[in-house]
């Protein structure tokens, strides 16, 4: 294992994330620290970080670096953005770093904070077509994806509190000022091109970044949404109008008390989600989807290709595989076991095809829940199942909505008896009657999957299936006789005919 620390300098606050780097690209996050120090406050005449601002920044690193000798940190990655690119005296200020704390600071430009804010992205969002953008404290970034493929990138030095400084935002937003900042906008985004080559394409907008995480936490919050995940949270172009509507029309001591906005971000909250809202409106986009990962991850990913043999291209191939994998790794669970009640789970659900008529893209459901069918028992065995629901839902899995994400901590939670769906009907209204429908199906199908994989050896390798006026015959492909595991199998056979309609036979 290696201790990672990411120290991420930005104008609006500084942020050390502690990371664990486990194997095969594996990591996980051990301590999340933020100062809200806005080193850009008090640049507007003099472009030099304030000494007041200098001092506060020494003294949250200082506090940053002896967390680190405590835990024995193996290595310190320190990156500054918009504020330090722009400083008159950024220089002074990464010599004292070096000099007092003993941390090297290295300075982005645009486009590497562009690159590595994909890079943290397209590890945990399988993106196809869309739209990144992070709104910091004194830059935006946005960059253009197209099947997965960074295409173009950008950084605009306007951020949340450059703005709210050049267009006074802190108050109600008057008339004349909402004019002028929607015309600063789009005459901003008319000097990008290829903005304007996405208006009559299907994108996506994939918000990156505390403001965008703030304006959807916002609208979970009015929404009463259940599930308190911002990774793959998604909502519509209209919700972010509204969401942009209640913050314009609030003083600063009312925007404090709106539900889901935390007081130290409620006075520079205006300028990007009218950025934001602005954006989707020029570019025509119906929806804004947020990532949890952005920079500091892009940053992990980048050092791990750089220090070890795991590499991109290897048999991890997506952003859900490799978080299973890490759950597995973390959890200590059977990886061998795992794999073959997936792979019977799946073998199932595909010949019983013409008995189930599930519709829709169900494999990135039947995988979760599979592999992490055990997860729970890194809780507690008895009763594990339960615990693998919990386990799934708050397991920071990447590549899944929170809809599939869902169902498949439900799917995991059924592989024993008869599942959790009574116990936890503050989800059910994220989930139609075809989605519960689907979770009974395949939920009994990984109850039998693990049964055939008793012991853990793999001895079932392969089902055929025949489906008959009353019953279903699942015949085993075994090299030895797995009379233990088909009788450990049949025990779902009750629950079977009540999902399916049918007796169920394994032979």
């Amino acid at each position: 294992m290696t201790d990672l620390a990411v120290i991420d300098i930005g104008s609006n606050s500084i942020r050390m994330v502690l990371y664990e780097l486990g194997p095969k690209g594996t990591f996980k996050i051990r301590n999340d620290i933020k100062e809200s120090v806005r080193l850009e406050e008090g640049m507007d005449e003099s472009d030099c970080i304030s000494a007041h601002k200098i001092n506060q920044a020494l003294k949250t690193l200082a506090m940053f670096r002896r967390v680190c000798d405590v835990i024995e940190c193996d290595e310190i990655i320190a990156v500054g953005t918009e504020v330090l690119r722009s400083a008159q005296n950024s220089q002074e200020f990464l010599d004292r770093v070096r000099k007092e704390i003993g941390i090297e600071i290295r300075v982005l430009t645009g486009e590497e904070e562009a690159y590595f804010d994909y890079i943290g992205v397209i590890h945990s969002m399988e993106l196809k077509q869309a739209l990144l953008m992070d709104i910091g404290g004194g830059s935006t970034e946005l960059i253009r994806v197209r099947k997965g493929i960074l295409h173009e990138s950008i950084s605009l030095p306007y951020g949340a509190i450059n703005l709210t400084r050049k267009f006074k935002l802190n108050g109600k937003l008057e008339s004349d000022k909402e004019k002028k900042m929607k015309s600063f906008f789009r005459e901003l985004y008319s000097t990008v091109p290829w903005l304007e080559e996405m208006q009559d394409q299907d994108y996506e907008l994939v918000g990156i970044g505390g403001s965008l995480r703030a304006m959807a936490k916002i609208d979970r919050r009015r929404r009463d949404y259940p599930l308190d995940i911002v990774h793959h949270y998604s909502f519509k172009a209209k919700d972010a109008r509204e969401v942009y509507d209640l913050l314009k029309s609030k003083s600063l001591s009312q925007r404090t008390k709106i539900k889901g906005l935390d007081d130290d971000r409620a006075d520079i909250m205006v300028a990007p989600v009218a950025s934001a809202t602005e954006l989707i409106s020029y570019c025509n986009i119906d929806r804004i989807t947020i990532s949890g990962n952005g920079l500091r991850e892009g940053l992990v990913y980048d050092y791990i290709y750089r220090t070890r043999t795991w590499q991109r291209g290897s048999n991890i191939e997506t952003p859900l595989d490799l978080s299973i994998r890490s759950v597995i790794i973390t959890s200590h669970l059977n990886a061998v076991h795992a794999e073959n009640v997936h792979n019977l789970a799946r073998n199932m659900y595909n010949c019983l095809q013409p008995l189930h008529h599930l519709s829709g893209d169900n494999d990135k459901i039947i995988r979760t829940a599979a592999m992490l069918h055990d997860s729970g028992a890194s809780i507690r065995y008895y009763n594990h199942a339960r615990h693998s629901f919990y386990v799934v839902l708050n397991s920071g899995l990447n590549g899944l909505t929170h809809r599939e994400l869902l169902m498949s901590a439900y799917v995991a939670a059924a592989h024993y008896k008869e599942g959790l769906r009574p116990e936890y009907n503050r989800y059910a209204r994220l989930l139609d009657e075809q989605d519960w429908d689907a979770i009974a199906k395949i939920g009994v199908l990984v109850r039998i999957a693990e049964g055939l994989d008793r012991s853990m050896s793999g001895i079932v390798s392969g089902i055929a299936c025949e489906i008959e006026d009353k019953q279903v015959v699942l015949h085993t492909l075994a090299m030895v006789s797995p009379e233990l595991e088909i009788r450990d199998a049949m025990r779902a056979a009750d629950q079977f005919k009540r999902v399916y309609g049918k007796n169920l036979t394994i032979v």
